[in-house]
């Protein structure tokens, strides 16, 4: 018992159950929402529709705008304590989980950092990160999101340290599971598919185990393939929900290359937007008129207003129109879209730290490569996470990039600690060596 009173991983927990058990930090912002589930967003009852298993599995029967498992874990909770209380126990539930990510964050950790006291240290800043604690109230993926992302990376972690056929499932499953869980992490499959060839080019000795992590990928993909079938055959969209479609469809029009097409859906959409100038003539000359966070009403918003009065009209009925009119357009204006995607970046200057570290973790990368002639596949993994999930969640999305970014806050928080890390290794090792006694005749 003395011995797990004095490891430093005892007391972080201790302190993630104060935190993440029971201090609720949107007590504090909101008074009258104190201890209460957060419901506002828009999203929330599309996750409340319960899945029906057999529907899916023999007649192909799904949710087209939600993945399953969020959607699967509601209505665990609600057979389980009705829905009365439906709302109180998702927190809790939400809560739990994130306090035993806490466990798994600080393994990572210690897997990046050598020093124990800035492990320490990274991990009581991840235990008390507001906007994690804020979203576990929330009844959205994010909370979710965060602690199984995660898991599935400490089993990766696990995997290279002791690589096993079994880990190597883990591994491959968990993808398939975060992509049911968020269509956002689609991505993580081609980075797993890269990581095992690489593996089995680059590392001999554990071919069958390597092989068997690409097997299991492969398994992943036809899931996800099979999954995005099933969805097309009730919509067309060959995608694991329609969400998709629909963002690139918004992301247009904040662009405004619709004010360059002369079809008749371009015509009544610029007729739309000088129709809203109308009832909003003091909007007329702003330049982002378009491109500010959207407010979600009706008339007041102007990409609701030109969507909705297009729609009301006739014009692109179904997700799919709106889809193909997307990427009809983005084709044809590829170099003006490319420079909309990248002013998306420029704008989010909340993100510019981020982009700093995701250019420092790369270039320590390639000075391990220049100076050992080795790369660590599981560094790049990491690194690939970030920048893979930050870009989706600013490129893809048509808003709220904070909160769809959410899950590479706990990998960032690394970054910085890691850097003071190997800062500190880098001068001890020149103090040691102009320590040392020359060597003479």
């Amino acid at each position: 018992m003395k011995k797990i009173l004095r490891t430093p991983l005892f007391w972080i927990m201790l302190t993630a159950l104060i935190f993440r058990g029971y201090i609720d930090p949107q007590g504090f912002l909101d008074t009258k929402r104190h201890g209460q589930p957060n419901t506002d967003s828009p999203d929330v009852p599309s996750y409340l529709e319960p899945p029906n298993l057999t529907e899916v599995i023999f007649f192909g029967e799904v949710n087209t705008a939600r993945t399953p498992v969020y959607p699967l874990f509601v209505d665990i909770h609600r057979r389980l304590v009705g829905e009365e209380h439906l709302f109180a126990w998702l927190v809790f539930s939400q809560r739990m989980i994130s306090l035993i990510s806490v466990f798994f964050f600080y393994r990572i950790a210690e897997f990046f950092i050598r020093r124990k006291w800035l492990v320490v240290m990274t991990a009581l800043v991840y235990v008390g990160l507001v906007s994690i604690l804020l979203f576990n109230n929330w009844i959205l993926t994010e909370s979710l999101s965060v602690s199984s992302v995660i898991v599935w990376f400490f089993c990766l972690v696990i995997y290279v340290q002791r690589p096993s056929w079994f880990r190597a499932g883990l591994v491959g499953f968990g993808v398939f599971l975060l992509i049911m869980l968020r269509p956002a992490f689609l991505g993580l499959l081609l980075l797993l598919f890269l990581f095992w060839v690489a593996r089995i080019l680059c590392y001999r000795e554990h071919f069958r185990s390597d092989l068997a992590g690409l097997g299991f990928a492969l398994i992943t993909l036809c899931l996800v393939l099979s999954y995005s079938q099933l969805v097309w055959n009730k919509t067309g969209i060959f995608n694991t929900t329609v969400l998709g479609a629909s963002n690139q469809y918004i992301c247009v029009i904040q662009s405004g290359l619709f004010q360059k097409d002369d079809s008749p859906v371009g015509q009544r959409m610029n007729t739309a937007l000088q129709e809203y100038l109308v009832m909003f003539p003091e909007k007329a000359n702003d330049p982002m008129l378009l491109r500010r966070p959207r407010v979600w009403t009706y008339p007041e918003d102007p990409i609701t207003f030109v969507s909705m009065t297009t729609r009301n009209d006739g014009f692109l009925p179904t997700i799919k129109d709106r889809g193909d009119y997307a990427k009809t357009l983005i084709k044809a204006n590829k170099l003006e879209y490319a420079g909309f995607v990248v002013g998306k970046f420029r704008q989010q200057k909340v993100f510019f730290p981020v982009y700093a570290l995701i250019l420092l973790e790369a270039v320590m990368i390639l000075l391990q490569w220049k100076n050992t002639g080795t790369i660590s596949l599981l560094h790049c993994v990491f690194l690939f996470l970030i920048a893979g999930l930050l870009f989706t969640a600013i490129a893809g999305a048509q808003d709220e990039y904070l909160r769809l970014s959410l899950p590479i806050l706990p990998f960032v928080m690394i970054m910085p600690f890691r850097l003071l890390d190997t800062g500190m290794t880098i001068k001890a090792e020149k103090l040691s060596n102009h320590s040392r006694p020359a060597i003479v005749g």
